[in-house]
Parts: C-alpha cells; sequence; structure tokens
C-alpha cells in the first residue's frame, strides 16, 4: 500500500473483495454498496492481483474467497499478514464450511469468518455488518493509540509495576503493581519527582541511584536498572527490582514522558545469593586441608561451621551409627551462637525408633515443625524443646548403599520451610561428610599399617612360640581393637590354644582337630575366612553368642581368629590388616623354628668339631712323631710322600674345622683396605711361582680377618687349580671386587658345582676352598658369582659390598 490509510473522520469504507466467482462478485458489490451507500467494492478474480491492487491502493477491508485455483485464501491471509502486519481488518467470506478451514483462518489472523449459502440477503446482509464492524473496530484502536499511547503501554505491561512520567520527570500514572511495590498511591504519587516515590539505592554502596526518568529524558533512550538494585518503598521496607526505564514519544517522534517498568526479583535474587553463597561454601570446604587430610576432629568442625553459616541456621551436628545401627553418637555438634563445639552425645534406637526408621527410609528429613513432624516428634521432648528447636532438615549419610549417619541442621525460632536449593545443599554437605570420613579411615588405615609394620621387628624378640602369640593378641586387641582373639598351634594334627583374650570366656573356644569347624578348614587350606554371619556357614561351631568371625592361617604354625557378637562386624580392611598381623607371627615362629633347628646343626657341628680336634689331630700329631723318628732310623722317599700325606691331613682337618665355625661368632666389621689385604696374600700363601696383579685401589666395610681368609682361600684355589705358573688378578667391582686368573677355567654347566661341599678338579684339593668363601661372604650379606676371566680361566665375583671409597 502506497497510499495513507482513511482516518476517523472518513466514513466511506473502501473494500477489496476477492473471489473466483465473477458473477458472485458482481452480485455482491452490488448488494453491498445498494445497501451500503458509504461502501466503495472494488473486485477480482485473481488472487495475485487483489494483493496487487491492496499494495497500490488503500482499502479499509478485505473480503476473500477460500477455495479459488490460483492461491486459496489462507495464502492470500498470509502474505497480506506478512506483508502488512494487523492494519487491514480480514474478512473470510466462503461456502467453504469445514470447521478446521475457520479455525486456520483465524489463527492466521483473520478477523471475522462469513459463510457463503442460504437466503443471499441475510448472507449479504451478515458480510456488511461484519465489515463495518471491523472497520469501525479498527478505526476506534487506531484513535485511541494516538490519543494515549501512555494508555497503550500500561495495557501491555500489565503485570509488572509501571510508572509513567512526563518531560520534567513527574508521576503521571502508575499501575497497582508499581502502588503495591512503592507504597505510594497513584494519588499521592502524581506530580511528584521520580526519586521521591521510585526510591532506589545500589546494594554495595547504600548511595541513591541516578534518576532513571532524568536518564532517559538526558539520552532519549532506553536505560536499564543496574544489578543488584534495590527500592525502598515508603515504609523502608527493602526489595530488589529489575528492567528498564524507556523514552514516550506522540506520533512526530518527541519526547513526551518516560515509563519505567519495573519488577520485583527478590526471591530471584536471593535464591541466587544462596546458590552462590552454596556453591562457595562447597569449593571451600572441599579444598580445605583438614577434610582432604583425613583429620576427623578438624575437618567435622570446618564443616558444621560451613554448612550453619551458609544455610543461617543456630545448630549442624554430625551423627554417626554404631553398635549394629542401634546408637547415634555425636562426632560434632556447632552451636553458631555461641561459636562453641561439642561432640559425644547418643541418641539410641530403642527410645527414638521412628526417628530411626525414618533414617533408614528416606535420604533426607524435611521437617519444617520437627515437634509435630511423625518422623521427628519423638525427639520433641528429650531434645528439640530444651533447646527451642522448632524445623529440622537432615540428610543421611549412606556408604555402599547403607545409612552410616546424619547430618543434622536445626533451626531455632519460628517454624521455617525449607528450600529446594536448601534440600540440595545438605546433600552435598552429606557428600563432603563422607569425604572426610572415607579420608579419616585411610588415614587410620595407614596409620595402622604403620605400627603394624613397626610391630614386625618387636614380635622376632619374643623367645617362645607362646610369647609370640600373647603378643600377637596383645597387638589385635589395642591396635585392631579386637575384643576376642585366640590362637591355635597346630601340635600332632589337633590345634590346642595357644594363646587367648582376656575377654574370651574359658568355655569360649574348645581345641580342635585340623580336620574340624572354621579353624581346621582354616589351617588345612592356608586361607582366610571372613564371615559376616557364623551361623550361615555349615562347618562353624561357636562357643557362644557369636556372629561375626574372621578366621586366619598362621603359615603351617595354626590359626589366628578373632569374632563379635554382632553381624558384619569385620569387613575387607580388617582382613587385610590382621592378616598383616599375622603375617609377621608368622615370620616370628619361623624365626623361633630356624633357631631351634640351628641351635641343633651348632651343638652337632660343635660335636663334629670337638672330634675334629681330639680324635683326629692327636693321631696325626702321632703319626708326625713317628714319621720324625723313622727319618732318623732311615732314608727314604716314601717317608716324604708320608709327610705329604700328614700335610693333606692337617689342611683338610684345618679346613673342616673352618667350616664347623663359620658363622659361630659375630662378625666385626669396620673399612678395611683391599689393596693391603691381597698384598697380605703374598706373604701368607704359597703361591709357588704364581704371579699376583693387584688393582684394587678401594676401602670396603669388612670383618679384616675373614676377609682376608675370602682372599686367601681364593688364591690359594687359583693356584691349586690353575697351576704353580698362574697368574692372578684382583680388582674393584661398583659394588664389589673379583679375583681371577687365566687357567683352564671352569665349564659352565659345572659352576654351579663348586661351592659344593668336597666338591674339587685338582688333584689332592680337599673342596672346602669355595665353600668357606661363600659362608663368609654370607656372613657379610654379600653374593658370590662363578663366571669366565678375561682370558678364559675362572672369576670370582664377590657383590653387594659396602664400598668406602676408592
Amino acid at each position: 500500500m502506497t497510499t495513507s490509510r482513511s482516518n476517523g473522520s472518513e466514513r466511506t469504507v473502501r473494500c477489496l473483495y476477492i473471489d473466483d466467482d465473477r458473477e458472485l462478485l458482481e452480485l455482491t458489490r452490488s448488494v453491498l454498496e445498494s445497501r451500503r451507500p458509504a461502501f466503495d467494492v472494488e473486485t477480482t478474480p485473481s488472487p495475485r492481483e487483489g494483493l496487487r491492487m491492496l499494495e497500490e491502493r488503500d482499502f479499509d477491508a478485505v473480503v476473500c474467497d477460500y477455495q479459488m485455483p490460483e492461491l486459496d485464501g489462507l495464502a492470500v491471509l498470509e502474505s497480506i499478514r506478512s506483508r502488512h502486519g494487523d492494519d487491514v481488518p480480514f474478512v473470510m467470506f466462503t461456502g467453504k464450511g469445514r470447521r478446521e478451514v475457520a479455525i486456520d483462518a483465524l489463527n492466521l489472523g483473520a478477523d471475522r469468518y462469513v459463510r457463503k449459502g442460504g437466503d443471499p440477503s441475510s448472507q449479504h446482509g451478515a458480510l456488511a455488518r461484519a465489515i463495518e464492524q471491523e472497520v469501525e473496530h479498527d478505526r476506534t484502536r487506531r484513535q485511541l493509540h494516538r490519543r494515549d499511547e501512555n494508555l497503550r503501554i500500561v495495557l501491555e505491561s500489565i503485570g509488572d509495576a509501571v510508572i509513567t512520567t512526563d518531560v520534567e520527570g513527574r508521576v503521571t500514572r502508575m499501575n497497582p503493581v508499581a502502588e503495591e511495590l512503592t507504597g505510594w498511591t497513584t494519588a499521592e504519587a502524581v506530580g511528584r519527582p521520580l526519586p521521591n516515590v521510585f526510591e532506589i539505592v545500589g546494594q554495595e554502596d547504600r548511595e541513591p541511584e541516578e534518576d532513571p526518568a532524568r536518564r532517559v529524558i538526558e539520552r532519549g533512550e532506553t536505560v536499564g536498572l543496574a544489578n543488584g538494585t534495590i527500592l525502598i518503598d515508603r515504609d523502608g521496607s527493602e526489595r530488589y527490582v529489575a528492567d528498564s526505564a524507556a523514552p514516550i514519544e506522540d506520533g512526530d517522534g518527541d519526547l513526551v514522558g518516560v515509563v519505567i517498568v519495573f519488577r520485583d526479583v527478590t526471591d530471584g535474587y536471593r535464591s541466587r545469593e544462596r546458590a552462590r553463597k552454596q556453591r562457595r561454601a562447597i569449593v571451600d570446604v572441599s579444598v580445605d586441608e583438614s577434610i582432604t587430610s583425613g583429620s576427623l576432629v578438624e575437618g567435622a568442625r570446618t564443616i558444621t561451621e560451613a554448612a550453619a553459616e551458609t544455610l543461617d541456621v543456630d545448630r549442624v551436628g554430625i551423627w554417626l551409627f554404631e553398635d549394629d545401627n542401634a546408637v547415634l553418637r555425636n562426632v560434632d555438634l556447632y552451636e553458631r551462637s555461641t561459636d562453641a563445639h561439642e561432640s559425644g552425645r547418643e541418641l539410641v534406637a530403642s527410645e527414638h525408633p521412628d526417628y530411626f526408621d525414618a533414617l533408614e527410609t528416606h535420604r533426607s528429613i524435611e521437617a519444617a515443625d520437627a515437634r509435630r513432624d511423625p518422623r521427628t516428634a519423638e525427639l520433641s521432648d528429650p531434645y528439640l524443646e530444651p533447646l527451642g528447636i522448632r524445623s529440622l532438615l537432615d540428610a543421611t549419610l549412606r556408604s555402599g548403599g547403607e545409612v552410616v549417619g546424619v547430618v543434622c541442621h536445626e533451626h531455632v525460632g519460628d517454624r521455617r520451610e525449607w528450600r529446594d536449593d536448601e534440600r540440595r545443599f545438605v546433600g552435598e554437605i552429606a557428600d563432603q561428610v563422607l569425604r572426610l570420613l572415607s579420608n579419616a579411615r585411610r588415614n587410620e588405615y595407614e596409620s595402622t599399617l604403620k605400627e603394624l609394620h613397626d610391630i614386625a621387628t618387636d614380635i622376632t624378640t619374643f623367645d617362645t612360640p607362646e610369647d609370640v602369640c600373647r603378643r600377637t593378641i596383645g597387638v589385635a586387641e589395642t591396635l585392631l581393637e579386637f575384643d576376642r582373639c585366640v590362637i591355635n598351634l597346630e601340635e600332632d594334627g589337633m590345634l590346642p590354644i595357644a594363646a587367648i583374650s582376656s575377654g574370651m570366656p574359658p568355655d569360649g573356644v574348645t581345641p580342635m582337630s585340623v580336620e574340624e569347624g572354621i579353624v581346621g578348614r582354616t589351617y588345612r587350606t592356608g586361607e582366610s575366612i571372613l564371615l559376616a554371619d557364623v551361623r550361615e556357614a555349615e562347618e562353624a561351631n561357636p562357643q557362644g553368642p557369636y556372629r561375626a568371625a574372621l578366621s586366619i592361617p598362621i603359615g603351617d604354625h595354626g590359626v589366628f581368629q578373632t569374632v563379635s557378637e554382632r553381624t558384619d562386624a569385620f569387613d575387607a580392611d580388617d582382613r587385610e590388616l590382621a592378616e598383616l598381623l599375622v603375617s609377621h607371627a608368622a615370620q616370628a615362629l619361623d624365626q623361633l623354628e630356624k633357631e631351634r633347628t640351628l641351635r641343633r646343626q651348632n651343638e652337632r657341628l660343635d660335636e663334629f668339631a670337638s672330634v675334629v680336634s681330639h680324635d683326629l689331630r692327636n693321631p696325626l700329631n702321632v703319626a708326625r712323631g713317628r714319621l720324625s723318628l723313622a727319618r732318623e732310623d732311615c732314608d727314604s722317599e716314601h717317608l716324604d710322600d708320608v709327610a705329604r700325606a700328614h700335610d693333606r691331613m692337617g689342611t683338610l682337618i684345618d679346613d673342616l674345622l673352618t667350616l664347623a665355625r663359620e658363622g659361630r661368632t659375630a662378625i666385626e666389621t669396620g673399612p678395611v683396605d683391599l689393596g693391603d689385604a691381597v698384598e697380605t696374600c703374598r706373604r701368607t700363601v704359597d703361591t709357588a711361582d704364581a704371579t699376583l696383579v693387584a688393582d684394587a685401589d678401594l676401602v670396603v666395610h669388612a670383618d679384616a680377618g675373614r676377609l682376608q681368609q675370602l682372599l686367601e682361600n681364593l688364591v690359594r684355589n687359583a693356584v691349586e687349580h690353575a697351576g704353580p705358573t698362574v697368574t692372578i688378578g684382583v680388582g674393584g667391582l661398583d659394588d664389589g671386587f673379583y679375583v681371577e686368573d687365566d687357567g683352564p677355567g671352569i665349564p659352565p654347566d659345572r659352576r654351579g658345582d663348586v661351592f659344593d661341599m668336597g666338591y674339587s678338579t685338582a688333584e689332592g684339593g680337599t673342596g672346602f676352598g669355595l665353600p668357606i668363601v661363600e659362608r663368609i661372604a654370607d656372613s657379610h650379606g654379600w653374593e658370590v658369582a662363578v663366571t669366565e676371566g678375561v682370558d678364559g680361566g675362572v672369576r670370582v665375583e664377590i657383590s653387594g659390598v659396602d664400598v668406602l671409597d676408592g
């Protein structure tokens, strides 16, 4: 449309009628113009032509058929609304009577729907009335719009608070919402400067905000209120408001006033502030060192203080279940008004069954009136009323699907309805408590592990198996908090009691065969057994009111057991810690057994040494004496062979004594110069024509005498097996030293035999030289290995040596 629309003073109604029925077009035009002289009707059978005419000329209304071959009436309507909006009233005039066509037309913006058919006089009369009414409505609407633009703004903004001002910034109108929020009536406010009625201050500095009407008047554009703007009403009450102020212009675009549209956002703002505060609290708690490190007392205090401050409640407490959920014990209870903490209070399930049941069945308990809520009412007399508590918000602590405790948030004073964000927050607080408990258990577990490792040395100092067992049970009682323990040690197919807790009654346990009960099964299989309820185990035969049991083998020595009158009293951590303790006991018992075996071996060695020293050496001394007398009577080469045989026997006796005594006496270590020890070998060992080369400029930590003996044996062994002209080298390693020769060497498949006693490849060799070397190395904690030398001979390497310098 290119020309101006008709104004309200013109009474002619210019109408465009589009219909593909040419006869109906002419008939309808004639009837309308004859019955309504003010009607000026133009017609066209083409929808596209009609749209073109609408673009070129001004019409007060459009009447259109629905079913046309070129475009249907809905398409024409949609095109008009997309180009001209609601400026032109549109009447659908069609014989198509389907209800959905009428609905579609009205949804697309048709103003009326008139059906064709029936009495022509009636249908044309209805059409004329529809056109008149819609045109009149449109003209009235436009007049109202031009005459009172402010009213349009108020009508469109009805739901929010609206205040309008003139160009001087004085109030001209207020809607009821604005009256409610400001505390001013329209009659009282009109004519007053806006800041007198709409008093706003900043949240942070509490300074008056700039007058929004004045800002709009000066800038000529819409302005917004700052975030956190506070409106102070006539009575001094405060609320947060948000939105904007915009200019009001007349038809010529001139500024005639300002409209301020605002709404109360106090609930939303406070909700966001609570959410921010809650997030900050959870972040602070989650990174707090006391919680991360698992410090139960400090961590619990951190959590209860943070929860009380964030929720603005008077008391927050952390309670944990004990005694098979029969008791709730308070770990920390924070009183915000006094900034004080306490602990140790108890609630007993038998006295508060409803509350305990509620904790089992609800993840949280939101009791606005805890004294009347059936879940918490039984707490009134003993707890709620004496402390003035009216409302409770409890979040249960759940681990592995089981309730382990509760975090109680207690409100003193009037009834308090708990919000959704507060319920979510206490759930997050409960998660942090669970994290603290987990970290505390980890700390306790690691501390117990350390103490158990420290006990490993202590437990080996006891002299008898009974003492070891008593010490083991003592540690289980004090460190692992096992009240009832028993140790059975195997003896001839039976498992008699070796030690028992003082808390166990005399008839609480009985000796059993290795084929009987849980204790026998543990001993036979060598595997630990953890029973949540012994009554469900076929082999069990409890000697008392015991339910849970933990049975652990002590190597092949016996069995450690601990029991409890509660089901599920022991868990995987208890099992692991007990197994560690029992492993130390097993090692101590192994050591005692080895010591007994060693004592018996030493006794036999003492007897052997006595025989060697007395019963063999005495006859040898007699033989040597007789040989000396024989040399005086005759001079025979056979006597030299006898002398060599005597020497051979003497060497054999010396080596046997050395082997028998090696390790019987403690070594005394200190710095020893390896080069000096090699030089001593030159003087003490008969090396014949052998060459001894020392390239060992290092000092080792060793027993000087035994190191000397080790080197002499290796040098002597090289001369005996490689010949009198052998070259023997001694040198240093990163963690020890070596002795090698350039002799024939030892085949790889025979090198493992050289440490066997009596093994020798040299004629006349005793076979004790390298076993002695091995014994001396073992007494120092060194390793000995035989390999091939640089020149193909034998190389003996001593490693694991504490090398001091070089």
